[in-house]
């Protein structure tokens, strides 16, 4: 399966005032981690049991102390030991030209991005390293307010397999996401709800699989003065 990754997080900013100067804070790397849990019942209302363990159950989006994303880790259960982590290679504009994706310091799968005019994302292409063979890939499309409402999954002679067409609320968060056929013909249907919101703050989200909730990710933000 396809690793996918979201990319939402929360900054804060925190200042001190002394007279006529400003104390700065101090440049922090940070990481974005998501959990993955089973899903318990406490009278009717739907909590996290138990950390879940499998590829992308708990992974970390790190950034260095100026905000740019460096890598994305894939976690073990117990938050030490790494499937493998995914580092990502930027040109000279800062924009994320592909990623290298190691397991044990062996490089694995090298990914690598197309964009378009307005520098938007459109096309994902997963090689094996050694040989360079295409093993998979994505092609993204836009709506009208720059969502990727809709992705082509490729496979490795870069044809179209399925569509997963995107449903969002009004705050651009993604709601739904419908897998189709290429004829359009619905074969599984994956939802989305929040805690506490359903914004760009949300701490928790409910995953849906074919209306049968299934997954509780939780997201948790950390700071660090020095490297991780």
């Amino acid at each position: 399966m396809t690793k996918q990754i979201t990319l939402l997080f929360i900054v804060f900013l925190f200042s001190c005032s002394t007279k006529n100067e400003t104390v700065k804070p101090t440049p922090r790397i940070q990481k974005i981690i998501t959990h993955d849990y089973t899903v318990k019942w406490t009278d009717g209302i739907p909590e996290r049991d138990s950390l879940m363990n499998c590829f992308g159950c708990n992974q970390a989006i790190v950034y260095d102390t100026n905000g740019i994303e460096t890598e994305t880790r894939f976690y073990k259960k117990d938050m030490i030991k790494v499937y493998g982590t995914d580092f990502y290679l930027r040109n000279p504009e800062g924009l994320k030209t592909g990623s290298r994706y190691f397991e044990e310091g062996e490089l694995i799968t090298e990914y690598r991005y197309s964009y378009d005019s307005l520098k938007r994302l459109t096309q994902t292409l997963a090689y094996e390293p050694k040989s360079n063979t295409l093993l998979y890939g994505s092609v993204q499309y836009y709506d009208n307010e720059n969502r990727p409402y809709k992705t082509a999954n490729l496979n490795k002679d870069a044809v179209i397999q399925q569509y997963f067409i995107r449903e969002y609320n009004e705050n651009g968060i993604a709601i739904m996401e419908n897998i189709t056929d290429l004829k359009g013909n619905p074969t599984f249907r994956i939802s989305y709800e929040y805690r506490p919101k359903a914004d760009s703050n949300w701490v928790e989200q409910l995953v849906y699989y074919n209306d049968s909730l299934s997954v509780i990710k939780w997201r948790e933000s950390i700071y660090y003065r020095d490297s991780i």
